[in-house]
């Protein structure tokens, strides 16, 4: 076993999302490749912890944690891979450069020295790998708080934390910059931005590759020069025959081998094209050479691709093939152009070589329909029409010229659902325990959408149907809070100021339950949230209330007729909260208790104590150590009988030395607190020194001492000692 000090580590630094000011081509997943060793985690499980320090000014309702969470979670959402994170709380710590934990940083005064002044970096992972084999030992997260603003609604000018979050996770489990223009790899942000939020089918790939279950299906093959050598870093695109879909694509290795792992059986064409434009060999981590000497093409050639049928498991060899040479088409593209099915979109394709007259730029999918409007040698203007029943994903846009030279812009389009929106809620007021269950209403939910109140996630989201969900509120503050759904495909809607938390009282119980007729029983009321300006009716009738805490209002009964009666709590701007037959009136009058005696007595009980007073015939029973302030505890004492309807006896029980309430329950329910106290005197103890006890009676000398002395002194020696030799 080698020892630490002999383990190489080195710390580099993925400079993760740039503004974004240039476009570029497009790839799909990419591993990061470093001296000949392949970055990777040796367990499926990652840790993490968010760092506090600075997120207050990016997210003042606390919503970057459910961004942050889920930007992590994304990506081992994937079928066919094991990868997985596991959140291990929060922490005060900004301590990046500690294996020991994996951060999520907001540097607020680059603290980390990652952001110097004038960059142009948003966010950044630094990665700590064994340079023997490429074990990555410690990868955190780290957000340009200083020069940046971010949010979680998308508002106008600033980053949006689940996209960077999402982009940021893909470097920390070892995938490098992919330049494919749908990927949450791609190196460029935009304000305001929510693509990256969730993964594309290439993201999804390299999450397999990363940390596949076993038994993918696989298409390999080599790519080679004009000249016959083989082609480093040479972008491979795998296409769904049937609709023209990119499924994913990968960097051929410096040999010209490649490999594609996780996609489905199924029918696929396969192209190649150089890695260039906007996003090239600089954007890369990895130190594999960038081969752009030569020009894109199809495996059997843009006309007449060849079909590779790709069964389950498979793994299906495509072979060799030779790229023509190098063309002077470049495309540079800056970002895809999200287009709905059964509509349309005009927006203008950027690059060089774009000869009037002998370039036509098309699609491959039967969805999908491209005509010019406009353009000249750097740019084209065209309108894509996308057919109503097209698959979500993305679509590639190949460049053809009259002289044969091709060039492809991978993922240049990509088809989204429709925006969900929320139209109402089934309530508009909640109480600030949380809880509560409502639904949510409107269009394009998806399933597995989830939800944010207020800043924290639902307690539960449950889907019903396109226009409905389900969900459990959690606890917040009162006032007034937008509600915010995202899709798991990323696209999100809020209603603001939907929702008002308010106290809405929570009944626990009353005493006594039951009181006279013609009112002026005093109730004592427990529960939690009660407001200061609560009012309380029984049966509809005001009663008068006095608000003593939050948890406890004393209220004296209106007149009532006998039978049971409802207590209505009502807070200012809560709904009523009903509790039926809570109370019962009945004809007789309230019991009344003028004085007792004695109110002293020993704490291991026994006192015979009389109480006198009016109504006490039938009593139930008399409790000792009451809470005089609230009516809650007590015992109940022994041996009760009623002497006349004026005056009862009952024995104390055993209870704690101090001063404690006394009250009287008759039979119906009908009850009242005595007044003043009664006084428990402690049991009279007999001890000696060391907590050693005596026996009673004379003192017997100093004979059976020493022994209790010396033991214990020597436990405590022999302890100190047994410290010593510890230490």
């Amino acid at each position: 076993m080698k020892s630490q000090a002999s383990v190489l580590v080195r710390r580099i630094a993925i400079f993760g999302l740039a503004l974004a000011v240039v476009g570029g081509t497009a790839l799909g997943y990419v591993r990061i490749v470093i001296g000949g060793e392949t970055l990777y985690w040796n367990s499926n499980t990652i840790g993490w912890q968010l760092s506090t320090p600075g997120w207050d000014d990016l997210s003042e309702d606390g919503s970057h944690r459910a961004a942050v969470r889920h930007g992590l979670e994304s990506w081992e959402n994937v079928y066919g891979s094991n990868l997985n994170f596991r959140f291990d709380g929060e922490t005060s710590s900004t301590n990046f450069s500690s294996h020991s934990s994996h951060l999520v940083v907001a540097d607020e005064n680059n603290s980390t020295g990652f952001f110097p002044s004038g960059t142009g970096m948003v966010a950044v992972t630094p990665i700590s790998y064994r340079l023997s084999d490429g074990r990555i030992l410690d990868a955190d997260i780290i957000l340009n708080a200083r020069d940046w603003f971010f949010s979680t609604d998308l508002s106008q000018g600033t980053f949006d934390i689940q996209d960077i979050v999402t982009h940021e996770a893909g470097h920390l489990i070892g995938l490098d910059h992919s330049p494919s223009l749908s990927s949450s790899m791609w190196p460029y942000v935009s304000a305001s931005q929510w693509l990256h939020r969730s993964l594309s089918a290439d993201d999804k790939a390299g999450a397999v590759a990363l940390k596949p279950y076993g038994g993918d299906s696989r298409l390999n093959g080599r790519v080679l020069s004009p000249q016959g050598g083989g082609l480093s870093s040479a972008v491979i695109g795998i296409v769904n025959v049937h609709d023209g879909r990119q499924m994913t694509t990968v960097l051929s290795e410096p040999n010209g081998n490649w490999t594609v792992r996780g996609l489905e059986a199924g029918d696929y064409w396969v192209y190649v094209t150089p890695l260039e434009g906007g996003m090239g060999e600089s954007n890369l981590t990895g130190d594999n050479p960038v081969d752009t000497n030569f020009s894109a093409d199809f495996y059997g050639g843009y006309q007449s691709p060849y079909l590779f049928a790709l069964a389950e498991g498979e793994i299906y060899s495509c072979g060799d093939w030779i790229l023509p040479a190098d063309s002077p088409l470049q495309d540079y593209l800056g970002a895809s152009k999200q287009v709905h099915a059964g509509s349309d979109s005009t927006f203008t394709l950027s690059g060089s070589g774009f000869s009037p007259g002998g370039l036509q730029i098309r699609s491959k999918s039967p969805y999908i329909t491209i005509t010019k409007v406009g353009g000249g040698s750097s740019w084209r203007r065209v309108c894509a029409t996308v057919s109503s029943g097209a698959p979500v994903g993305q679509y590639d846009l190949f460049f053809v010229h009259s002289t044969g030279f091709l060039d492809i812009a991978p993922g240049a389009i990509e088809v989204v659902e429709e925006a969900p929106s929320i139209q109402s809620l089934s309530h508009s007021v909640v109480s600030i325990q949380g809880g509560e269950k409502i639904q949510i209403h409107g269009n394009g939910f998806q399933e597995g959408c989830w939800v944010v109140i207020g800043g924290k996630e639902a307690v539960q989201s449950t889907w019903i149907d396109s226009q409905t969900l389900e969900v459990i509120v959690p606890g917040h503050d009162g006032g007034e809070v937008n509600v915010m759904l995202q899709n798991p495909d990323a696209q999100s809607c809020i209603l603001r100021n939907a929702l008002t938390y308010v106290a809405v009282p929570i009944f626990t119980e009353l005493w006594p339950v039951a009181g006279q007729s013609n009112g002026g029983t005093k109730v004592l009321v427990h529960g939690e949230d009660f407001s200061s300006g609560i009012q309380v009716l029984l049966n509809g009738r005001q009663a008068s209330t006095t608000w003593i805490s939050s948890r406890l209002i004393e209220v004296l009964t209106p007149f009532g007729t006998p039978g049971g009666a409802d207590f209505i709590f009502r807070n200012p701007s809560a709904a009523d909260v009903v509790v039926e037959d809570a109370f019962l009136f009945v004809s007789s009058q309230d019991p009344q208790i003028s004085d007792f005696t004695p109110s002293t007595g020993n704490g291991s009980g026994g006192a015979l104590v009389k109480l006198f007073g009016r109504n006490l015939e039938n009593p139930a029973r008399v409790l000792f150590g009451v809470d005089s302030s609230t009516g809650l505890g007590g015992v109940e004492g022994e041996a009760l009988h009623a002497n006349a309807p004026n005056e009862i006896q009952v024995r104390s029980p055993h209870y704690r030395a101090g001063s404690w309430g006394v009250k009287l329950e008759l039979a119906n329910g009908q009850g009242v607190m005595a007044p003043g106290t009664f006084f428990f005197q402690p049991a009279p103890v007999v001890g000696g020194c060391a907590g050693v006890v005596g026996r009673p009676g004379a003192f017997q000398g100093w004979g059976e001492l020493p022994s209790f002395l010396v033991l214990f002194l020597g436990a405590w020696i022999l302890r100190r000692k047994k410290g010593v030799l510890v230490e």
